[in-house]
């Protein structure tokens, strides 16, 4: 089956029909469209947008830039075996767009809360059209900027599996900031700007703006933790909301979260049957002790 992926100024989207794409190029002058018979091929050639020449490309312009931080936060409750994640997103102190979310799933990772908070920050930029500053992103989380940068590349090429063999589980959003910082990046290509930079900082540093997305993330996996109702009531309020790491490593997130919920789902079964055995084994003991009682009288 072929995949059409089609462009309109800073908009994309991907058709499985050439009918559906021939209207779409049909009613938008300018409109681009590209075939593809790989459908992670079109998402990619959508999200990216134009390639553009940075090789020989000269500012024109020097932009005020501005700094967003973004973090994930997940907890495993050491009495429940409860685990909840959240994210946050600090524009600033009082701004009205910081964001403080709950994140939902059966196998919550802590990457997938980083991802998560990245593709919040430029959602957010691209939906208010804020293009009067050049902004850049922190995260505390190399292995999410690996990621975005170096590892999609190559979990592309081997089908969106990384070096286990394995599916890689944050495909969607990866695919989904990708095509977000392709929008951002067309809007500053034409001021004459660089792209914008998704950088590391250190965790627990002492830096102002990491220490209030942290507390923002943190916030938000309080959250999920709660009850529906609860939720209800803490959305209304809340949202939005006033270091070399390998592959394997960060891949490995979701093997150890699933290992840790199959551990506590066995626990209770696990208990049981241990009180079984105990008893038995006490029972023995008394049933030999009184046994040696009446051989001695």
């Amino acid at each position: 089956m072929p995949y059409y992926a089609i462009r309109v100024g800073g908009e994309s989207s991907v058709c499985t029909t050439w009918d559906e794409c021939r209207s779409i190029v049909r009613e938008n002058s300018g409109a681009r469209y590209e075939k593809f018979k790989c459908i992670d091929d079109a998402y990619r050639h959508a999200a990216l947008g134009p390639k553009f020449n940075y090789s020989t490309f000269c500012p024109t312009t020097e932009p005020i830039t501005k700094t967003i931080y973004t973090d994930g936060s997940l907890k495993i409750n050491q009495h429940t075996g409860n685990i909840t994640a959240g994210y946050g997103v600090f524009f600033g102190k009082d701004d009205p767009r910081n964001i403080s979310k709950p994140l939902y799933g059966d196998y919550l990772t802590s990457t997938e809360a980083e991802y998560t908070a990245i593709l919040a920050a430029l959602e957010c930029l691209n939906n208010l059209d804020d293009f009067d500053f050049k902004y850049e992103i922190m995260t505390d989380s190399q292995c999410a900027i690996n990621g975005l940068t170096f590892w999609f590349k190559k979990w592309e090429r081997n089908g969106w599996k990384n070096n286990k063999r394995e599916k890689v589980s944050c495909k969607d959003l990866i695919l989904n900031i990708l095509h977000e910082i392709g929008k951002i990046n067309q809007a500053y290509h034409k001021k004459g700007w660089w792209p914008i930079d998704i950088m590391k900082v250190k965790a627990h540093s002492g830096d102002f703006g990491n220490g209030m997305a942290d507390k923002l993330a943190c916030l938000g996996a309080e959250y999920s933790g709660l009850s529906t109702e609860e939720n209800h009531i803490c959305d209304e309020q809340v949202t939005p909301a006033q270091e070399t790491i390998t592959e394997e490593v960060c891949t490995s997130s979701t093997e150890e979260n699933s290992s840790i919920q199959s551990v506590i789902a066995a626990l209770p079964k696990f208990l049981s049957r241990l009180i079984i055995v105990i008893r038995y084994s006490v029972n023995s003991i008394f049933a030999h002790l009184r046994g040696f009682q009446i051989h001695l009288e």
